[in-house]
């Protein structure tokens, strides 16, 4: 399953005080693929957890995937709405 992980996943996985943790956890554990997220994300949950160990862990267990740079996709960022 491909899925993006934003900042709310992460800190529920990585806080077991969070309210939302036993959710999070228990979609980690179904996981068969990393989930795809970006930098800002990583940034704010190691900020929310008071941490980078766990973030960065994550990564390196093959959890997260950091798979969007903003300067290698500007361009198509950019591009005109085709509706205005």
């Amino acid at each position: 399953m491909k899925g993006i992980a934003d900042t709310g996943f992460v800190v529920a996985a990585g806080n077991r005080h969070d309210s939302h943790q036993e959710w999070a956890v228990g979609i980690a554990r179904n996981l068969t693929e990393p989930l795809f997220t970006c930098e800002p994300v990583l940034a704010e949950a190691a900020f929310q957890l008071e941490s980078s160990e766990y973030v960065l862990s994550l990564i390196e267990r093959g959890r997260l995937e950091v798979a969007f740079d903003l300067s290698q996709n500007l361009q198509q960022l950019l591009m005109p709405d085709p509706d205005e």
